[in-house]
């Protein structure tokens, strides 16, 4: 696959992303990983997709990976991440979301005209009051940054085969931005989650059958505009466990007219 790095000048920085364009191009997708995370946490995905003809785009969030030592505001990151989307749309667009990514990913969508131009598709946003919670867990895990980081290795049901690339990638996050992100998320949860019922964006709610709070999360499918699809057998990290099944659900949203 034939990678680019690119970035976004700011005023108080650089934003630096990746990009794998296929000769043919299809359309374009983008991946918006979670909590501490980096990019490359779909893999899979985004080596199955290029093989089917879509460029994938994707990246370290502020305070993560190559982007450590970019610091942002939440409203900023939103701002940054609809520059991206908007710079690189395609015939067909899709924005897939991780954890805190779909968080992101969702508001992007919302406060923009993008919501009739993309699809989404979330995995386990951070979205409902069982997220909320976890976050606040995080929160009262110590009145150290670093005793945080402990209290989310151990609240997170990291599969094992991820587990060390996972601990690797949320030792290095910059702790400032670490701390941002989960007031962002406690401040701000009910908001944009009153919001985007009240706006009705369409979007796809993957989860998985052994997560918590499965009677919160099947009530979402009951919202006409949100179609939620439930991966058996796994928890909040089902792209890395069930990789082939969310690729699948990914490559049938692609197909689907409702993807533009």
């Amino acid at each position: 696959m034939n990678e680019i790095a690119s970035i976004l000048e700011l005023n108080r920085g650089i934003f630096k992303y990746r990009t794998i364009t296929p000769i043919n191009k299809l359309g374009t997708i983008f991946f918006f990983h979670g909590l501490g995370d980096k990019g490359t946490t779909f893999s899979s995905q985004i080596s199955n997709l290029h093989d089917k003809g879509y460029e994938c785009i994707y990246f370290d969030f502020p305070g993560c990976g190559e982007n450590w030592e970019l610091c942002l505001p939440p409203d900023s990151i939103v701002s940054l991440l609809t520059r991206l989307v908007e710079k690189s749309l395609a015939e067909k667009t899709l924005l897939v979301g991780h954890s805190l990514g779909g968080f992101y990913g969702l508001r992007v969508i919302f406060s923009t005209h993008l919501n009739h131009k993309i699809g989404i598709c979330v995995s386990e946003s951070t979205l409902l009051d069982i997220d909320l919670c976890f976050f606040e867990s995080i929160e009262t895990g110590g009145s150290k940054p670093a005793e945080r980081f402990s209290r989310l290795l151990s609240l997170e049901h990291v599969p094992e085969a991820y587990l060390d690339e996972y601990r690797n990638n949320i030792a290095s996050m910059n702790m400032e931005m670490f701390l941002s992100y989960i007031d962002d998320v406690i401040e701000n949860l009910r908001t944009v989650r009153k919001t985007l019922f009240n706006k009705g964006i369409n979007f796809v709610y993957c989860f998985g059958g052994n997560s918590p709070a499965q009677k919160e999360r099947v009530d979402l499918g009951k919202r006409k505009y949100i179609e939620i699809r439930r991966f058996e057998n796994t928890g909040h990290w089902l792209h890395i466990e069930q990789p082939e099944k969310f690729n699948d659900v990914l490559c049938d949203m692609l197909s689907q007219s409702r993807v533009k």
